[in-house]
This record gives structure tokens, sequence and C-alpha cells, in this order.
């Protein structure tokens, strides 16, 4: 599991606990869209979160 940051535009997104799977899957997504940066960071420890 881990977090993942996607900022668009002026928009800054946060999702966590999400699946590294489904990062892939968004990252593909983003990549046929407007310019996005998206980024993955794992979660070692959940019960500390970041």
């Amino acid at each position: 599991m881990g977090t993942v940051v996607l900022l668009k535009k002026n928009e800054m997104t946060v999702i966590e606990d999400i699946c590294e799977a489904d990062f892939l899957d968004m990252k593909h997504e983003a990549s046929k869209e407007e310019a996005a940066y998206i980024s993955w960071y794992e979660d070692y420890d959940t019960a500390y979160g970041y």
C-alpha cells in the first residue's frame, strides 16, 4: 500500500492506502490526458502512514 500525489493544473490530490497496481493504472490513464505530475510513495509502516 502507498500514497499517491497527483498535481494537475492548480489542483493537488493525495490518495492514501492505494495499492501499486491501482497507481500504475492511474499513471497510465494520466499519460493519455493533459500534463500531470503523479508520484507514488510506498508506506512501509501502515500504522504510521507516511
